[in-house]
């Protein structure tokens, strides 16, 4: 019953006010680090989100994929003097909510607590991640579930139209390592290999906090100062990631599979989140294949011709690099018509077959979707992850709908032509398509990029803003899920 209130009660009437929301900075430690903070008093309950830049997969090296991925599984089954099931009994006891999570460029936490609950719910996380046991037994059990899952991925078509994009794509770059790993990295990881992660890449100097909820400044500050201080003060990773250059040659490749339909993820170079036209690509995603049914390519490949299940693009912003992707899923006999039209669309709109209804209608969808991202302490918490990754500022929220706004047709015409460039794109399918391309029934082995359900994902402010995985774009308010190639998900 308690964790059916929480979960009702975090639902809070933000949207409507985001002009009145005020993002506080609240310092603590030693180090003049800073806490984003959203105080409201609508209901008790506190919600945060933290993330230790530069922990996610591409810190597993190359013998050791999978290491942060099983590392975050492992948080919360034993810490300090706690067994596994002693933690998780002390968090539901006090119907606190934590959980960890990996991406390609992060180590994420997400906690959930009544404010009566705050002090007990900051310790028990801050012991799962300064004192994480890492117990031989709960390593074995964690380490065979991993294995478990990824025999079940690797017989997914889109799982591995995923690992074989990235492989051609990101190349030797650590954006290829997958994020769930791989059996040969998985079976090598040890006790020790896990706490030398913990050890050097959770630490008070890559991390970000956002907090939301029924809290004052100088009660979370206290929080802070009393819970996480013993954090390690030095970020020290083995190496470092370096920022990805799009080499890759354009291709359509074919991983033949003995099944009915097609499943094809394609990508190009994208566009950074530090870019001035970032906004600019948001919404020419947005028209192209972002978001909804009614956009050009799905338009024009599902609704008119009825050659595709899905259809969509997506921008992938990551820390050290971008992408242009897409995707659509088919019946094998149709796959090479629903390529040609996929061409043809993206050349349309390179060439400037983009119509000013079009682009007022992505404006109008973007702007009034909005609030729907601020909705909630989890979408609130998330954006301001957003707004402190990509250094937007603290009055983002406020500002967000006029840069939106002020994007023209013209604007989108020029970045149109940069952006979209059909005669460079990596193309994967796989399955039995009817059409001509270079096969292979090689089994990938790199990293999948993320994929979404049914479509790719969509891009949202919540998203952009939000720490997704590398193979993800997301906006600032949408929430960063695996997707093939992301749909409309940037990160704004």
């Amino acid at each position: 019953m308690r964790n059916l209130l929480l979960s009702l009660a975090c639902l809070i009437p933000f949207a409507a006010h985001a002009q009145q929301i005020d993002v506080q900075t609240v310092p603590y430690g030693e180090k003049g680090k800073e806490a984003w903070l959203i105080q409201s008093d609508n209901a008790p309950i506190i919600t945060a989100k933290l993330a230790f830049e530069g922990a996610g997969s591409t810190s597993d090296t190359t013998a050791l994929h999978g290491r942060a991925t099983m590392a975050a599984a492992l948080l919360n089954e034993g810490a300090g003097t706690l067994t596994s099931l002693a933690f998780k009994e002390a968090l539901e006891s006090h119907a606190i909510r934590l959980s960890f999570g990996v991406d390609d460029d992060h180590l994420t936490v997400e906690l959930e607590t009544l404010k009566e609950n705050a002090d007990k719910a900051f310790e028990l996380m801050a012991l799962a991640l300064i004192k994480p046991t890492f117990a031989p037994a709960d390593v074995a059990r964690v380490k065979a579930q991993m294995l478990t899952a990824l025999r079940q991925m690797q017989e997914q078509p889109r799982y591995i139209a995923s690992r074989t994009l990235a492989k051609a794509v990101y190349g030797n770059h650590p954006y290829a390592w997958p994020t769930e790993g791989t059996a040969e990295g998985i079976n090598a990881i040890t006790q020790v290999q896990l706490k030398d992660y913990q050890k050097h890449y959770v630490t008070a100097a890559n991390l970000r906090i956002s907090v939301v909820g029924d809290i004052s400044a100088p009660e979370l500050k206290m929080l802070l100062d009393t819970h996480l201080a013993a954090l390690p003060a030095e970020f020290a990773p083995k190496a470092k990631t370096p920022d990805f250059q799009w080499k890759a040659k354009a291709d359509d490749i074919v991983v033949s599979r003995p099944i009915p339909q097609t499943v094809t993820l394609f990508a190009s170079e994208g566009i950074a989140r530090s870019d001035e036209d970032f906004y600019i690509a948001y919404v020419l995603n947005h028209l192209l294949g972002g978001g909804t049914l009614t956009s050009k390519l799905g338009n024009e490949i599902r609704e008119k011709r009825g050659l595709a299940y899905y259809a969509y693009t997506g921008l992938q912003v990551m820390d050290h690099g971008a992408l242009f992707a897409g995707g659509f899923g088919t019946r094998n006999e149709q796959s090479a018509a629903a390529n040609d039209v996929m061409r043809e669309t993206l050349t349309g709109v390179a060439a400037g077959e983009i119509s000013q209804e079009e682009v007022d209608e992505a404006k109008g969808y973007i702007i009034g979707a909005w609030p729907l991202s601020l909705a909630s302490n989890d979408g609130l918490a998330g954006m301001l992850q957003v707004m402190q990754r990509f250094n937007l500022g603290k009055d983002y929220l406020k500002e967000r709908n006029t840069l939106i706004g002020a994007v023209t047709r013209e604007d989108v015409l020029r970045v149109a032509k940069r952006l979209v460039q059909p005669d460079k794109l990596v193309i994967v399918s796989v399955g039995a398509p009817v059409r001509d391309a270079k096969k292979t029934d090689e089994k990938p082995v790199v990293a999948p990029l993320e994929e979404k359900p049914a479509e790719l994902p969509t891009v949202t402010d919540a998203e952009a803003e939000t720490p997704a995985p590398a193979t993800e774009v997301t906006e600032p308010e949408a929430a960063a899920e695996p997707a093939e190639v992301p749909t409309d998900t940037i990160t704004e």
